[in-house]
This record gives structure tokens, sequence and C-alpha cells, in this order.
């Protein structure tokens, strides 16, 4: 077992060095729960950059009780979304539905609530290593990037820059105009011999 010390180790980083008040004044009990979720998180978020995931929304009739015990067995059975390439546990919803369901548990939900989810659909996959590995610059690319309204745009270039975890195309016939991919956040690369000029 590990001690408090231990955890607050672990769970205290500069990016939250805010919270570290918060987290020393915490029971052994509430501590332990903190940690253990961020454990989790930190593996799949490992998984999800190492092989991406896909992710939907799903959309459901608008009843208030059944909304609720949706959400509730979501948090009881440890489910999660994916927003903006980060892992969220509060289930966020909107106009009834939720954005953002990993695939594992799209088939689950459907029949724990046949009569409530009544489509699946906007579907976005995770740009992972996987799919960078063995692309260098100058390699001509077609790629889908999430745009700002938060749909997928599709276009083509030449690979400007690449790091471990983000990728920079400069688009086909263009000076100015020019996509950057990050390694966990929607999109799709895929290596082309030439240009679809049509």
């Amino acid at each position: 077992m590990l001690t408090k010390e231990e955890m607050l180790e672990y769970l205290i980083t500069p990016e939250i060095s805010w919270y570290e008040d918060v987290l020393k004044n915490k029971s052994y009990e509430e501590l332990t729960e903190i940690y253990n979720r961020s454990k989790l998180t930190d593996e799949i978020m490992q998984d999800m950059i190492s092989n991406g995931v896909t992710t939907y929304r799903i959309n459901y009739r608008s009843d208030r009780e059944q909304q609720k015990e949706l959400i509730a067995y979501m948090k009881q059975n440890n489910m999660y979304c994916i927003y903006d390439g980060r892992i969220d546990w509060n289930i966020h919803v909107g106009n009834y539905c939720i954005v953002g369901i990993p695939e594992q548990f799209i088939k689950e939900l459907k029949n724990k609530y046949p009569d409530f989810i009544y489509s699946v659909d906007l579907k976005k996959t995770t740009l992972s290593k996987k799919d960078i590995e063995g692309l260098k610059e100058g390699d001509k690319v077609k790629i889908l990037a999430e745009n700002m309204l938060g749909g997928l745009s599709q276009s083509q270039g030449t690979i400007y820059k690449i790091s471990d975890y983000e990728i920079v195309v400069k688009a086909y016939r263009s000076k100015t105009k020019g996509y950057r991919l990050t390694i966990g956040k929607p999109g799709s690369i895929e290596k082309i011999l030439k240009f679809n000029v049509g």
C-alpha cells in the first residue's frame, strides 16, 4: 500500500501545483480514490496515444429520468468521454446527446438502453503514434483534420515538420494554408504517391 506522501508525489505536478493544498487536506480514502482514477486516466491516455481510439455521439429520446439513469450507469461502470484529446470522467450532455464516447462502450450502452438510444453517429478517430510511423518531412499525404467548428476537413499536402506528438502539413497548391495534426486528437493521415488534382 502506498503512503499518503507517495500518492501526493505522483499527483502533484507543475501543472496542478495550485491544487496541492486541497490534496493535502484530503483523507487517505479520498486521496486513494483520486490516485487510482489518475493512474487509470494515465493508462488510458498512453493507450490512446499509442493506438488511437474511435469515438461516437449517442442520441437519445427526451426523457430526463432515463438520461439521469444513463449517466449514473456510465459513471458506475467507469465509462468516460474523450474531449479535445483528454479523458473526461464527467459525462456532459446537451441537446439529448453525449459526444466522445469510446467505441468499446457503445454496444453495451445500446444493449442496456435499446428504446432510449435511437442513433449513434459523429464517428471520430484520434491520431496515434502508429499512424505517423514511417512518415518523414517531404512526404505527400492525405489528411483528415478537425476544423474550428468540430467537424472534419479533408485535404492533401506535404509534411512540412514532424515531431513525436505533432505533424505540420503544408496544403497542396497553397502558400499560406496548412494543418497541424496532434497525437491524441481527432484526425488521420495517409501517405500518397501523388496528389489528386481533380
